[in-house]
């Protein structure tokens, strides 16, 4: 999956920032190259580069960016707080719930991809 800027129609890798597609470079290569996780067979195939530091390294930075993501929902959350606040004085108790609801659920969602790198690295096979 790219995103595509707007202006100039350039696509790039939201997980490493590669882009290409315009004038005359070749498109970037799919996400899906950035998210498959080292392996043995990977590791054995490209040498020092994956090796257990490098491992670490990829499980850590996903972790790392869903950890951001879940601060930014934390922010969220609050900014939920202050409209259910607002919808409760005017009367809209049932859409006020609903918005609640979804922050908290975000906020769950986001926790579990946290620490599922975290379990992810010490998977065994």
């Amino acid at each position: 999956m790219y995103i595509q800027c707007a202006k100039c129609q350039a696509h790039w890798c939201w997980q490493c920032g590669d882009w290409g597609g315009i004038k005359n470079k070749p498109p970037p290569h799919h996400v899906y190259d950035c998210n498959t996780p080292p392996t043995k067979s990977w590791v054995d195939a490209g040498g020092e580069i994956f090796a257990d530091d490098g491992r670490f390294m990829f499980y850590f930075e996903r972790s790392e960016n869903h950890h951001a993501a879940l601060k930014f929902a934390e922010e969220n959350r609050r900014a939920a707080e202050e409209k259910y606040d607002q919808l409760m004085t005017g009367g809209a108790e049932s859409s006020a719930d609903v918005i609640i609801a979804a922050a908290e659920t975000l906020l769950q969602c986001r926790r579990v991809l946290q620490w599922s790198f975290v379990w992810a690295f010490f998977e065994t096979e």
